[in-house]
């Protein structure tokens, strides 16, 4: 059981299942150090991360994929909205022990994404220390949505850091109002993580935007791209393909226009690793 001051970190892990909600009382009641709800799986390098391409994995190598079971945003357009039958269902729940027997010679990195894997950071930062104590080179990345508790985020970055992991924020919107109508949280502590860690290593930082049709334009691109430009140019910046998922399911894809426009942006805010990634998806 963790402490009522980490508790307090995890107020904002809620969901709704079907309409129904989910609360955060019945999660915090067993985030720990030693357990998680997770599903895990070997994903052969080189993968779909959206920091591949500035990673120097080796081909043939192994990333271990930790998908956690949770998530503190509720986004309409969720492209990973399963994670919610686990947070219903507690279920798999998955200890230290058994995801520590996973490392072996073959694994490269572990990439820990979601869902979210804020509201679980304890077992995290745990397994971590641990896994690192098994194999001193392994690599540590993390994908979020930023929103962690500060301090918890913190530890778990210079862990990440020190294995030349990368950590990839998902700057989803720059205007709170965006956030709040469409994944039911303010994205404010979400821009302050991001800079607190850029003053760590702004080097093993990656970000990246959903290019929703009708709400993330070239101008909200704009305002993102310049907030991470002001901190450091070189951080690179993956611009996302949109398709229709969860309760969005009556847009389009994203359009190689509206795709080519918020590149030009990105690139006039003074970004210098820019790219747009699942192009495969663009109409």
């Amino acid at each position: 059981m963790i402490s009522k001051k980490v508790k307090s970190s995890y107020v904002a892990t809620i969901g709704f299942f079907d309409g129904v909600h989910i609360g955060h009382q019945k999660l915090i009641s067993f985030v720990s150090k030693e357990k998680a709800i997770l599903e895990y799986y070997f994903d052969p390098i080189p993968t779909n991360c959206v920091a591949a391409p500035w990673c120097n994995a080796k081909e043939g190598d192994f990333n271990l994929a930790v998908f956690m079971g949770a998530c503190n945003f509720n986004c309409l357009f969720c492209q990973n909205w399963h994670f919610k039958f686990l947070t219903k269902n507690l279920s798999p729940m998955v200890s230290i022990e058994e995801l520590l027997k996973a490392i072996n010679e073959k694994v490269h990195c572990v990439c820990f994404f979601g869902g979210d894997p804020g509201p679980q950071l304890p077992f995290m930062i745990e397994f971590s220390k641990r896994a690192r104590k098994i194999k001193k080179d392994l690599r540590i990345c993390l994908e979020t949505n930023g929103i962690e508790n500060k301090e918890l985020l913190k530890e778990f970055a210079k862990i990440s850091f020190e294995s030349n992991g990368i950590i990839k924020f998902d700057l989803k919107f720059f205007d709170e109002r965006l956030s709040m109508a469409i994944s039911g949280v303010s994205n404010k502590r979400t821009f302050e993580n991001f800079e607190n860690l850029a003053k760590i290593d702004s080097k093993k930082l990656t970000a990246s935007t959903l290019l929703i049709p009708g709400y993330v334009d070239e101008d909200e691109v704009f305002k993102i791209a310049n907030f991470i430009s002001s901190i450091d140019p070189e951080i690179p910046y993956n611009l996302l393909a949109f398709y229709p998922c969860f309760k969005f399911t009556d847009l389009p894809t994203t359009s190689f226009e509206q795709a080519q426009s918020c590149f030009e942006s990105a690139k006039k805010a003074g970004l210098k690793n820019v790219r747009i990634g699942n192009a495969h998806l663009l109409s």
